[in-house]
């Protein structure tokens, strides 16, 4: 059997190299992941939603702390996205990276906290960060393996396979994607 590796990666573009270039041809077109939680704006304190919104991301991290222990752990988990996402529109990658890393490790068992988990991955692979990003997105696929997002997981552990050129592993790895997969978003990329 043979998976056309073509439909994976598709042309490269020509001001990359080739490795990168089937990196952002394939992976940083990434669909907007569905968040499996929407807090809804009266969920989250007005201090944190509203300093995040105005793009004032570090004064929203400090009214963090303020939250009442009280407070669901979900809302605490959508809080602490609502500032990464802040500081990822901000283009303040490190400081959204931290955010979803402590949203990810101490609110896990929370759909906000698995969606940090799964941003990890893709904030990494946004900035070319390939080891970091395959890392990130093996750990939610081991950690969630039933999460919303599991199967783009799956897939961008593929794809950073083909991009590194290690053909072997990436066709095993889209092949069990396919298998895990057979209804999946990206079967078509993955045939």
């Amino acid at each position: 059997e043979t998976i056309d590796l073509v439909e994976v990666h598709g042309p490269a573009a020509p001001e990359v190299e080739p490795a990168q270039a089937n990196i952002r041809s394939s992976m940083i077109t990434r669909r907007a992941a569905p968040r499996v939680f929407d807090a809804t704006s009266s969920s989250v304190p007005t201090a944190v939603r509203d300093l995040a919104a105005v793009g004032k991301c570090h004064e929203a991290e400090l009214a963090l702390p303020q939250m009442a222990k009280a407070t669901p752990a979900a809302v605490r988990a959508q809080a602490h996205v609502m500032v990464a996402d802040c500081y990822l529109a901000a283009r303040q990658s490190d400081e959204a990276l931290r955010q979803y890393r402590d949203a990810a490790e101490r609110f896990g068992s929370t759909p906000p906290g698995q969606n940090a988990a799964y941003e990890l991955g893709a904030v990494a692979l946004a900035q070319d960060r390939a080891d970091e990003a395959k890392t990130a997105f093996r750990a939610y696929v081991r950690r969630y393996p039933r999460g919303s997002l599991v199967a783009e997981a799956r897939f961008h552990v593929c794809n950073l396979d083909v991009a590194a050129q290690r053909i072997d592993e990436a066709l095993a790895c889209l092949r069990d994607y396919r298998a895990r997969h057979p209804k999946g978003d990206r079967l078509a990329d993955a045939l």
